[in-house]
């Protein structure tokens, strides 16, 4: 696996693996890790699985360098400012609105004195920036990355070189050296996902898998959904609560309903058969299926019921696997498997014989 993605699982989630093991947590990154050293990086650049695109406004995109802050020799954007005035770096768009990002990067505080330049990070959302960062390059950089987050998502990200920060200081231009190692942002959508994944985990014990709801055969049920929608209009904000109800009928368990052929509302879920369309070796054969992973079981193996549950979480359905003649004779009895029932301790290897 990779380690910095499951130390940042167990920072987000300190029950992983065993409550989110089956989940991926997803991040969208921009680094520069597959550009060569010496060569200038695009102007537009895209995050992973997304349409996120961070662009230079810059009158040259920066030159991909070894870091020399840790890690080093890292590839990261070196962006060199040889500006007297203020410079805007970089912005960053967003496909979908942002919950929270993630700028790793290093400076070291300039040689010239009272020189009183900052970098700037400004999150907007829409035509609102709701969340504004100054950090004096006189200070060093910080040793965590820079974080911009709001829970009601990030539209742009813009990165700024400010010049005189406190109306003092010289204007003379300096060669200041900034390095962007990397960028990693989620989705509003994607928070949302992980926060109810983990609630449903800790809902079962914190344990993955550690119980499944199947609905119950032959009945009727009914779902109420509660929505709550507020609009705020200068500081005048009105809710509304709507209950929206959907009913639906189960059908019976798998395999116990009227279909035209045997195994019709099982086959899809079939991966593999023996024997199959060949036919048998031998006069006596094991008849073997094998499901993929979409047919899965309704009473959890982990795990013991426990007292007072609904009947949807202790369902058991136990199958016999046979073969029948078309009037109902059965061909086929069940068995111990095979290899268990004759399992034992192997002889150890006789002499060798050249």
């Amino acid at each position: 696996g990779n380690p910095a993605t499951e130390e940042g699982l167990l920072a987000e989630d300190p029950s992983f693996p065993c409550c989110s093991g089956k989940r991926t947590s997803t991040t969208h990154v921009l680094d520069f890790e597959n550009l060569p050293l010496g060569v200038r990086t695009p102007v537009t650049q895209r995050f992973s699985e997304s349409a996120s695109t961070l662009r230079w406004l810059l009158p040259r995109p920066p030159v991909v360098a070894a870091a020399s802050g840790p890690p080093a020799e890292v590839p990261v954007a070196r962006v060199l400012v040889a500006s007297a005035t203020d410079l805007a770096v970089a912005v960053v768009t967003f496909d979908e609105p942002a919950f929270s990002i993630d700028i790793s990067a290093f400076w070291t505080p300039p040689h010239v004195a009272h020189l009183g330049s900052a970098l700037v990070v400004e999150a907007v959302r829409g035509l609102e920036v709701v969340d504004r960062q100054v950090f004096p390059l006189a200070q060093g950089s910080p040793s965590v990355p820079i974080r911009c987050s709001d829970p009601r998502g990030l539209t742009s990200l813009t990165l700024r070189y400010q010049r005189q920060t406190d109306g003092t200081g010289t204007t003379e231009p300096s060669l200041e050296t900034i390095e962007i190692r990397n960028l990693r942002y989620r989705t509003v959508r994607e928070e949302r996902d992980r926060i109810a994944d983990q609630r449903r985990c800790q809902s079962q014990g914190a344990v993955a898998g550690g119980g499944k709801l199947a609905w119950l055969p032959n009945h009727d049920y009914e779902l109420a959904l509660t929505v709550r929608t507020t609009v705020d209009y200068q500081g005048s904000a009105q809710e509304a609560v709507v209950v929206q109800r959907a009913g639906f009928r189960t059908r019976g368990l798998p395999g116990l309903n009227a279909v035209e052929s045997p195994g019709a509302e099982l086959e899809p879920y079939l991966e593999s058969a023996y024997p199959g369309a060949t036919g048998v070796l031998y006069r006596r054969e094991p008849v073997v299926l094998a499901f993929d992973e979409r047919f899965s079981t309704l009473l959890p193996v982990d795990r013991t019921p426990a007292p007072g549950e609904p009947a949807e979480r202790t369902q058991l359905l136990e199958w016999v696997l046979a073969v029948e003649h078309a009037d109902g004779r059965r061909l086929s009895v069940p068995t111990a498997d095979w290899i268990v029932s004759h399992r034992g301790t192997a002889p150890p290897p006789g002499p060798w014989v050249p």
